[in-house]
């Protein structure tokens, strides 16, 4: 964080870096400064800004700044064909020869991301459309790509980079994966799924430099993109999206900064400072970035590329600043020497003591002389020589210094700051992996992964006992401990530290609980429901476990619900993978007798001629002196040749002075049989009878007629069954 929070306040108060063409917020108000020569090199030109919706903005603002400022004439035209040649006025459009849908032919508006760097079919092309401009006309003079929100769009990843600490966003249309979020470089891709990142973008505009170097006069310029979280009436992009943008953008200028040759628009930079020259910015994470300026936004009224007028304005300006440049123009202003030296190269360190630092770099040059070189340390200044070589007599042992080096001409024009280079004069925190107690290993252990090697040595606590092992093992639980490193070899005498806790022993949860150790069944039940048994509940994120033996690792009981005689045991695990002990349950089976019912059919008479009635009694007599439970079901098959006189009468309580028990009976009857239901118990030794009449017409038929009664097997909870029929015969004679 400190180091971006640097980056912004050096870049309020650089001076402008004329050794390298880029247009930032600094040159807004120098547009104003370019001779006249130079505008009129820039009315000769052709310029393309190929883009979406915000590529609009610099399309409106030239046309706005000419109209406060005449002098910059400007034709802008959205179809058709691009203007021939003129001396009159630069001629901007998005117009490319060629995109990802089109291998030739003019194509206008809405070019995004997959025309020109998320797939090889775009950079093809590109390269194709700036051959066919070079060879058929009109010349193109510059061009870049127009960003969208193609670095801030879309779903966020699923996981956080690790770097950066952001979710990745971004759009990546007809990229080898499809239109996804994207990351910064190849080491984002496992997080973002996505095989392009801002390097590609990089990759593919340098190709086309590279494509145009010998023999195609176009300059191919980098650009940033927008910095607005509002689109219209798609949803608002959040903070994080913002943020991630930034680095992305800051990604560009980095690698711009990094060859002089290369030219950068810096659409983004622009937007994020007003006309009074104020940043603004948002936080996120803690990380404060700069965001677009509330006087370059869009107002109420209208818009145009999602910017007021005074953001279209300010990008015109820094336009025409850029194309002057291109064109040829030092960026000197009334023949004041306004260019700085060339950045220092080859910073290296040349001798280093636990006080002292010596570095040395190759000279810079300049238009006229370098005069001085500023001595940077960790971004400070401190100190400045006309020699290559310089002495930091100011070291604190054992501590890390990053240096860098600025060049001065007589004007105290400043170049940009050397790459830096890194005094290592600490020993580096250890980094180590912890082994935490568990439920049966009491102790933890911590490994010592970084600095390893030889001549490093490490210490426990104390610091008195070194020794080159880096595992410290057995350590006692609920404790911090703090490691001590030092490298013998390369840093005598200095020592670096990092503090390890070592967890307390999980905790075991208590044993379960159950309303009897000792159950046993009950009759008819021949088992015992387990389940039904516990009383206490089951840890947050834990199992209950229902073992065959006093083992966690013993088997499972099959059943825990229907278990037979024996003893079983329950355990808890908890959330931490803790056992309990276990909890023990004998279960004894009692042995259980059964009903055993039978039924016995009577006619009366059961001798007969013609036709006649009968009355047919059918006692359910339990044998086994056990009392029955559950429905009794007592089938009668259905025979054509008699009927139930009125039906059945469950009020009839006796008949032929034979007491009935018909109200315990219920009658129903399908294609096959009457049907006589009971769920009142029959007493042990005890019976149920009921009686009915019967029609009976045999017609001119005679013989025995038999009328079966079935008990259906389980009635009454009986296990016996080979005793359930009786039957009676009729015996029939005709007159």
């Amino acid at each position: 964080m400190r180091k971006l929070l640097s980056f912004f306040i050096l870049a309020q108060f650089s001076l402008v870096n004329y050794s390298q063409i880029i247009a930032d917020h600094s040159v807004v108000d120098l547009y104003d400064k370019i001779p006249q020569q130079w505008i009129d090199s820039v009315k000769t030109m052709w310029m393309v800004y190929a883009g979406e919706s915000h590529a609009e903005a610099i399309r409106y603002g030239l046309p706005a700044l000419e109209a406060d400022n005449p002098a910059y004439t400007v034709s802008v035209i959205e179809s058709g064909t691009p203007e021939a040649f003129t001396t009159s006025n630069l001629r901007m459009c998005n117009a490319v020869w060629g995109d990802y849908g089109h291998s030739e032919g003019w194509v206008w508006n809405n070019y995004g991301e997959e025309d020109w760097w998320t797939n090889s079919t775009a950079v093809n092309r590109i390269k194709a459309g700036l051959t066919y401009c070079n060879t058929n006309g009109p010349a193109l003079t510059a061009i870049g790509f127009g960003w969208c929100w193609d670095a801030t769009d879309q779903d966020s990843s699923f996981n956080i980079d690790p770097v950066y600490g952001v979710h990745w966003y971004g759009r990546s249309l007809f990229s080898p994966e499809g239109d996804r979020y994207w990351g910064i470089d190849d080491d984002d891709n496992t997080v973002s799924g996505n095989s392009v990142n801002m390097n590609t973008y990089l990759a593919a505009t340098q190709s086309y430099i590279d494509y145009c170097a010998d023999s195609i006069p176009t300059a191919i310029f980098f650009t940033t993109g927008p910095v607005d979280f509002v689109r219209n009436t798609r949803p608002i992009i959040g903070d994080e999206a913002l943020y991630q943008g930034h680095l992305k953008y800051e990604h560009i200028r980095n690698y711009v900064a990094k060859d002089v040759t290369r030219i950068l628009f810096d659409y983004a930079d622009i937007l994020c400072y007003n006309n009074a020259g104020e940043l603004a910015t948002k936080t996120w994470n803690g990380n404060t970035f700069p965001t677009l300026h509330d006087d370059n936004d869009w107002p109420a009224s209208g818009y145009t590329g999602h910017i007021g007028k005074d953001g279209a304005v300010r990008l015109a300006k820094a336009m025409w600043w850029l194309l002057a440049r291109i064109a040829g123009w030092d960026g000197s202003v009334d023949g004041i020497d306004t260019s700085p030296p060339s950045t220092p190269t080859t910073l290296t360190i040349t001798a280093s003591t636990a006080s002292s630092v010596s570095i040395s770099w190759n000279a810079s040059t300049d238009n006229i002389a370098v005069t001085a070189y500023n001595i940077y340390r960790g971004g400070s200044l401190l100190g400045s020589t006309s020699e290559l070589t310089y002495t930091d007599n100011t070291v604190v042992p054992c501590t890390n210094y990053t240096y860098t080096v600025s060049a001065l001409d007589a004007e105290n024009n400043e170049s940009a700051q050397s790459s830096g280079v890194l005094v290592n004069n600490a020993v580096p925190t250890p980094q180590a992996t912890l082994t935490q107690p568990t439920c049966s290993v009491y102790t933890g252990t911590i490994q010592i992964t970084s600095p390893t090697g030889t001549g490093i040595e490490y210490s426990i606590n104390s610091g008195t006992t070194w020794s080159t092992s880096t595992n410290f093992a057995l350590l006692p639980a609920n404790a911090t401990y703090t490691v001590n490193v030092r490298n013998t070899t390369a840093n005598p005498g200095c020592v670096s530290s990092a503090s390890f806790t070592i967890n307390p022993v999980p905790a075991s949860p208590s044993a379960p609980t159950v309303s009897s150790s000792t159950p046993a069944n009950v009759c008819p039940a021949v088992t015992v429901d387990l389940t039904s048994l516990l009383t206490s509940t089951t840890p947050t994120g834990g199992s209950l476990f229902y073992k065959t033996a006093n083992n966690i690792i013993s088997l499972n009981v099959a059943n825990p619900a229907a278990v037979g005689a024996g003893s079983y045991y329950l355990f808890y695990q908890n959330q931490d993978g803790c056992y309990s002990t276990g909890t023990e349950i004998i279960v004894g089976i009692n042995a259980c007798n059964f009903p055993d019912i039978t039924p016995t059919v009577i006619i009366t008479p059961n001798i007969s001629h013609g036709i006649t009635s009968f009355n047919i009694f059918v006692r359910i007599t339990e044998l086994n002196s056990i009392i029955t439970n559950g429905n009794i079901v007592v089938n009668i098959p259905r025979d054509s040749r008699w009927v139930l006189n009125g039906g059945y009468n469950a009020g009839l309580t006796i008949l032929e002075s034979t007491p009935l028990n018909n109200s315990d009976w219920s009658y129903s009857s399908d294609a096959t049989n009457h049907i006589f239901t009971s769920s009142s118990p029959i007493p042990g030794g005890g019976f149920s009878t009921i009686g009915f009449s019967i029609t009976f017409n045999p017609d001119i038929n005679r013989g025995i007629y038999t009328i079966t009664a079935q008990i259906e097997s389980g009635g009454g909870g009986e296990v016996r069954v080979t005793n359930n029929v009786d039957s009676e015969k009729l015996d029939y004679f005709q007159e």
